[in-house]
């Protein structure tokens, strides 16, 4: 594992999905997430996998968009999220996972059923490395809400799944993201 202060990266040698998928361009939503294969209902299709994710808190956040232009800071708060269960960091997928597409009736979706399996304190200073292990449980898993056939597009709900920090919202403001897409069907 390496990493800096508030900021955590997880090595490892392969991404989190546990079918084989296809990345390709959609007409309206840019790249998108394709089964390659049919995926039964319940199986986890995708998983965080270490080398593949990073947790920021609010330190860590505000250290890697100090410089980056509007442009790039607006892509980084589009493609990061965060979970309920870890109020003050922020998540960033790096693989494919992050191609994942919104939609109202989703195929995908977190799987809360499982418990949270690790007592994760945001008072202690190694909390971001902390998110960071415990994202590796079956808690944090997509799963397939239906059977998924060869060649449709794997899709979420972000809606179900997305909490977000005081911080990331104070910045989300700040650069005036529009959230239209997240309440549109698709």
């Amino acid at each position: 594992m390496n990493g800096s202060a508030g900021c955590v990266r997880i090595m490892a040698p392969t991404g989190g999905f546990c079918f084989a998928v296809a990345k390709r361009n959609t007409p309206d939503k840019g790249w998108g997430v394709f089964a390659v294969e049919p995926i039964k209902k319940g199986n986890v299709v995708w998983r965080f996998v270490p080398g593949f994710y990073d947790v920021f808190d609010e330190a860590g956040f505000l250290k890697l968009i100090d410089g980056m232009s509007e442009d790039e800071v607006v892509y980084e708060l589009t493609h990061m999220f965060a979970f309920e269960d870890f109020p003050t960091c922020i998540i960033r997928v790096r693989d494919d996972g992050a191609l994942i597409n919104h939609a109202s009736e989703a195929n995908l979706a977190t799987n809360f059923a499982c418990p949270l399996e690790a007592d994760v304190d945001d008072n202690v200073s190694d909390y971001p490395e902390r998110v960071a292990l415990a994202l590796q449980q079956d808690r944090f898993a997509l799963v397939a809400t239906r059977d998924i056939a060869s060649g449709e597009e794997l899709t979420n709900n972000y809606n179900d799944d997305i909490f977000d920090p005081d911080f990331f919202m104070r910045v989300y403001a700040q650069y005036e993201i529009d959230e239209g897409y997240l309440e549109e069907d698709g």
